[in-house]
């Protein structure tokens, strides 16, 4: 991943590892996200896999745990709500 990120030449960098499985439109609505707002960060929500294959379970994981956060362009002066999201490499 590091190495990858040193020789990135685009705009955005997404890091999407070997145990990782992403919706097919995951990345370009980050991409819209991020181009509409200007913002240096987007997130999004998530699904934890537990268990093997066959008895394979889906949690839900927030990224923030408040709501009202979603879908507005944060300012970490402004709102401790960044400082409460989950921090993930892949994000």
């Amino acid at each position: 991943m590091n190495r990858g990120i040193d020789e990135a030449t685009g705009t955005y960098i997404a890091v999407v590892e070997s145990d990782d499985c992403i919706q097919e439109n995951m990345l370009f609505t980050l991409f819209t996200a991020v181009e509409e707002s200007q913002a240096e960060v987007v997130k999004a929500d998530y699904y934890e896999f537990i268990g093997e294959e066959n008895q394979r379970q889906l949690t839900y994981m927030q990224t923030v745990p408040d709501k009202r956060a979603y879908g507005r362009l944060l300012d970490s002066t402004q709102t401790t709500a960044l400082f409460y999201a989950v921090q993930m490499t892949w994000e």
